[in-house]
């Protein structure tokens, strides 16, 4: 869809920004579970290792213990390596980083020129470069919703600010009138008599 507007365009950018994050936070949690999981079978071989040397385990279980766990923490890690998680991670923060310059060309411009558009066309293409198609449509999908979600909290926002800041002004015009001044604290009291303040003393004794 051919976008002229600099809204569009500005809100394009933002769903593809907000897909990338989407999809490197997957990712990156994707990675640390895996990683996770081979520290962890590492510590349970080098445990079975020591219990199995301590009290002279020689049965044949605990000979291939150690064997199986260094099995799996190995094809665990091949298959990290073929996921190719770090150079995922780092294409797509490229991607985010490009997205991001070309929104703070877009929030600074009232129109769109040649250069704002050579610029997000080059964020649009590393942005499609770093996603497959499936999780570029699962994650634009989910970005999109999120994006509605945050337009409608904020409408919702400004609607309460509206109505308090009517309210406030309608409370002002209650209690005060178009000539009144208001009252100036600083302002002198009159002094009392000084015969006021004499106190009568009862007759001495002599």
């Amino acid at each position: 869809m051919i976008k002229d507007d600099i809204g569009e365009v500005r809100n394009d950018v933002l769903a593809r920004r907000d897909g990338l994050l989407l999809c490197n936070t997957k990712l990156k949690e994707e990675n640390n579970t895996w990683n996770k999981s081979i520290i962890t079978i590492s510590l349970l071989g080098g445990f079975s290792e020591s219990v199995k040397n301590m009290l002279d385990l020689d049965s044949p279980f605990f000979k291939l213990l150690p064997i199986a766990i260094s099995s799996v923490t190995a094809i665990i890690s091949a298959l990290v390596k073929f996921k190719a998680y770090p150079e995922r991670i780092e294409r797509i923060t490229m991607s985010v980083g490009l997205c991001d310059a070309v929104l703070n060309k877009l929030r600074n411009h009232d129109h769109i020129d040649d250069d704002i558009m050579k610029e997000y066309y080059d964020a649009l293409q590393s942005a499609e470069g770093s996603m497959t198609p499936y999780e570029r449509k699962a994650y634009l999908s989910q970005s999109h919703k999120l994006l509605i979600e945050i337009m409608e909290e904020e409408q919702r926002y400004m609607k309460k600010i509206y109505k308090v800041n009517k309210n406030y002004d309608n409370t002002l015009d209650d209690t005060t009138t178009e000539n009144s001044e208001p009252p100036n604290p600083y302002q002198s009291v009159p002094s009392q008599n000084l015969r006021d303040l004499e106190i009568e003393l009862p007759p001495s004794r002599t």
